[in-house]
């Protein structure tokens, strides 16, 4: 959660309900696939990050991690 928070400014409220939510899954199926390669916990977690930054959601008008933060919240 600090990694998200840290990369998001998100508050640790918001990143549960994210994690909580199938937005949540999906993060962590991704994590999971980086550490399939061999990749550290730590490190599969900062470049899931890094990729959801990097990914831009027209549904959502931000990137996809901050959009999918804020809709697992409940729009707050």
């Amino acid at each position: 959660m600090t990694l998200i928070g840290g990369a998001s400014g998100k508050s640790a409220t918001q990143i549960r309900k994210f994690l909580d939510s199938r937005f949540g899954r999906n993060f962590a199926d991704e994590v999971i696939d980086h550490m399939a390669v061999g990749t550290p916990v730590v490190d599969a977690i900062a470049k899931t990050i890094a990729l959801w930054q990097q990914r831009f959601s027209m549904r959502l008008g931000q990137n996809h991690l901050d959009g999918h933060i804020h809709a697992a919240s409940g729009g707050r």
